[in-house]
C-alpha cells in the first residue's frame, strides 16, 4: 500500500534539504518525504558560497549550525582578469554596513567541504520532521495522466510507492524527472570543463586571499581560460583550471591526466607562485587525486508541471565563475518552497500553479539569465577592470540598481549574488546608501495589507504638483505573477508592469504592484490632476514598512517616483 505524502522531493543535495527543510518551517503539519539515493558522507564539488546563501540558511533555520560547524569563513572575492593583471579584491564587508538588518551573518559566508555541508542540511531536514528515505533509488515517477502523482523507489531491495500532492525535482543532473518532461537547452558559447585537485601547504598570499579564516577567493585568467583557488579547510586548497571542452579534448594523448593538470597550473604565474612548495593530494570522499567536472551552462526547457517543479541542478546550471551554484541551488529551494506553500494553503484563495509556478519560473529564469550574461562579457573579451564594471552595471540596473551607484559597486551586487535578487532587491541595493526596490505590493490587495515599497526620492527627486496632470509615457505590458514574501514560506499574487524602453538609467524596466496602483497608474491618460486621482481613493490606511501610511500618500509616491524616473510625463 503505497505510503501518502503532500510533497516528494527527489535528492538530498543543497536544493533538496533546504526545500524540504522550509516546508516543513512553514507549515509543520505538511507531511514531507525526502529520497536520497546515497550513503551521507558523500564527496561533490562546489565549495564556496555567495553573499546571498546566508539569507536562505537563515531562512531554513539553519544557519547557526552550518556557523557552529566551523567551516572557514568567506569574506570576499578577488579577480585577476583581461590585460590588467593587477588584482581586483572586493570584501563583503565593503557592501553590508549599510545593510538592513536581517537576523544572519551579514559580512562573511563560508566556504565549506560538501561531504559535511550536505549532510548538515539534510540532518536539519530530519530534525524538522522530513520523512527520509536513505540510501534508496527512484526507480520511476508516476503520473495521473499529465500530473505527477508519485514515485517508486527501491529500498534495501524492497520496492515502495510513495503518492504525493507535489513532486520536487532536486536529482541533480541525474534529472530523474527533468528528463521525462523537457530538454535541457545547453549553451551554445559556453561549453567548459574543469580539471581540479587538492593542494596541501600551498601559499596563501594576503593581497589575494587575506588569509586562511576569513578568506577570500581567487580567480585568475589563463591561458586557455581561468583558475579558482579556493581554501577550504586549514592548510587545504581547491585548484580547478577551467577550459573550452574542445582545449580539453585537443591535450596530448601521450600526457597522463595529472601530469596535464600540473602543467596547466603552472602556465599561471601567480598560481605557479603559490603551488611551489603544495603537496597534491586525495580529498577525503573524492574519487581520485585529479578530477574533471564539466560545467556546461544549461536551463531545463520547462521548469513546472502540472504537480512538480525542477530546482537546482535538475533546472539548470552555470559556468562555476562566480561561485553560484549553491545559491543558485537555495533560491531555487526557497522559491519552490514557498510556491508550493502557497498552493497548498486554503487560505490562498485563487493561487493556481499556472501563476505560482509560472512566478517561480519566472524568477529563476531571471536570476539565469542576468549571471549567464555576466558570463558572457567575462569570455568574450580582454580588457580592464572598469569595463568590466560597466558591463555589470549594464545588465543588473535593468534589474533597478540606482542610477548613481559606482560601477565596482553594480559589479559587488552582482557577484555577491543580490544584484537580481527580485524580491530582497531593496535591501540588496540600500548597501550603497539608497533605496532602490521601486516595486510595490501588498498581500491580498485587502484594503490594510501591507505594503513593501521605496521611497523615490533619491532618484532625482522630482517634485509633482498636486495639479499636475500626470499621463504615461509609455504603456506597459501588463502580466499576472506573484512575489515570495521573505520569511513568510508564501508568495503573494501582485501585477508585472514591464516598460518597452532601452533607457535603462532613468527608470526601470519593469514595477511590481497591487491591483488597486496597478489599475490607477495603467490609466493615467492626462485627464485628472494628482489631488483629483488621490481623492477618489477611499480614506484608508496601509503599512509602509514598520508604519502605516494613507493610501493616497502611497499613491502620490508612486507618482512622484514613475514621474521622476521618466515613466511618466505632465500635461
Amino acid at each position: 500500500m503505497a505510503e501518502r505524502f503532500d510533497v516528494i522531493v527527489i535528492g538530498g543535495g543543497p536544493a533538496g534539504s533546504l526545500c524540504a527543510a522550509l516546508l516543513r518551517r512553514y507549515t509543520p503539519a505538511m507531511r514531507v518525504a525526502l529520497v536520497e539515493r546515497d550513503r551521507f558522507p558523500r564527496y561533490h564539488i562546489g565549495e564556496s558560497f555567495v553573499l546571498e546563501v546566508n539569507r536562505i540558511l537563515q531562512d531554513a533555520g539553519v544557519l547557526e549550525k552550518v556557523e557552529a560547524a566551523d567551516f572557514l569563513r568567506k569574506c570576499g572575492a578577488t579577480y585577476v582578469w583581461g590585460t590588467d593583471r593587477r588584482p581586483w579584491p572586493f570584501l563583503f564587508s565593503e557592501s553590508t554596513g549599510q545593510r538592513p538588518h536581517f537576523a544572519g551573518i551579514q559580512d562573511y559566508t563560508f566556504h565549506v567541504e560538501r561531504a559535511d555541508f550536505d549532510a548538515l542540511l539534510l540532518d536539519h531536514a530530519r530534525d524538522l520532521g522530513v520523512e527520509v528515505y536513505q540510501p534508496a533509488a527512484v526507480r520511476e515517477v508516476l503520473f495521473d495522466g499529465e500530473r505527477a502523482a508519485g514515485i517508486r523507489l527501491e529500498r534495501d531491495g524492497e520496492t515502495l510507492q510513495l503518492d504525493g500532492r507535489f513532486i520536487v525535482d532536486a536529482s541533480g543532473r541525474a534529472g530523474i524527472l527533468a528528463h521525462r518532461i523537457g530538454n535541457r537547452i545547453f549553451d551554445s558559447l559556453i561549453r567548459n570543463l574543469a580539471v581540479y585537485g587538492y593542494w596541501r601547504n600551498a601559499e596563501i598570499d594576503p593581497e589575494y586571499n587575506v588569509g586562511w579564516n576569513p578568506a577570500a577567493i581567487s580567480v585568475i585568467s589563463a591561458p586557455e581560460g581561468w583558475v579558482w583557488y579556493i581554501p577550504i579547510r586549514p592548510g587545504v586548497i581547491s585548484v580547478g583550471y577551467v577550459m573550452p571542452a574542445e582545449t580539453f579534448r585537443q591535450r596530448p594523448r601521450n600526457v597522463d591526466l595529472e601530469t596535464y593538470y600540473r602543467n596547466q597550473l603552472q602556465s599561471v604565474p601567480e598560481v605557479a607562485k603559490w603551488l611551489r612548495d603544495g603537496e597534491l593530494i586525495h580529498q577525503v570522499h573524492a574519487p581520485s587525486r585529479v578530477m574533471v567536472e564539466r560545467d556546461f551552462n544549461y536551463l531545463h526547457s520547462r521548469l513546472w508541471g502540472p504537480g512538480y517543479v525542477l530546482i537546482g541542478d535538475a533546472a539548470g546550471f552555470l559556468d562555476p565563475l562566480f561561485t553560484f551554484g549553491v545559491f543558485m541551488a537555495a533560491t531555487g529551494a526557497q522559491l519552490a518552497a514557498y510556491a508550493i506553500g502557497t498552493l497548498l494553503d486554503e487560505r490562498a484563495v485563487g493561487a493556481t500553479e499556472e501563476l505560482v509556478l509560472g512566478g517561480y519560473e519566472q524568477h529563476i529564469r531571471t536570476y539565469y539569465g542576468a549571471f549567464a550574461a555576466m558570463l558572457y562579457v567575462f569570455y568574450r573579451f580582454n580588457g580592464d577592470r572598469s569595463e568590466y564594471w560597466r558591463a555589470a552595471r549594464d545588465l543588473i540596473q535593468r534589474e533597478s540598481l540606482p542610477a548613481n551607484i559606482t560601477d565596482r559597486e553594480a559589479f559587488m551586487a552582482l557577484v555577491f549574488g543580490f544584484g537580481v535578487n527580485t524580491y530582497v532587491f531593496h535591501e540588496a541595493t540600500q548597501h550603497f546608501g539608497q533605496v532602490s526596490m521601486r516595486r510595490i505590493f501588498d498581500m491580498g490587495n485587502a484594503e490594510d495589507a501591507p505594503i513593501a515599497w521605496s521611497d523615490p526620492g533619491e532618484f532625482g527627486g522630482k517634485d509633482l504638483d498636486d495639479e499636475s496632470r500626470p499621463v504615461l509615457a509609455r504603456t506597459p505590458v501588463i502580466s499576472e505573477t506573484v512575489i515570495p514574501i521573505q520569511g513568510t514560506g508564501r508568495m503573494i499574487p501582485m501585477r508585472r508592469l514591464e516598460f518597452s524602453t532601452g533607457d535603462t538609467a532613468h527608470f526601470p524596466r519593469h514595477v511590481y504592484a497591487p491591483d488597486w496602483l496597478s489599475e490607477i497608474v495603467c490609466k493615467l491618460d492626462g485627464s485628472r490632476t494628482v489631488r483629483e486621482l488621490t481623492s477618489v481613493l477611499a480614506p484608508g490606511q496601509v503599512w509602509f514598512g514598520a508604519k502605516k501610511l494613507e493610501r493616497r500618500d502611497v499613491l502620490r509616491r508612486t507618482l512622484r517616483m514613475l514621474y521622476s524616473l521618466g515613466a511618466v510625463e505632465t500635461r
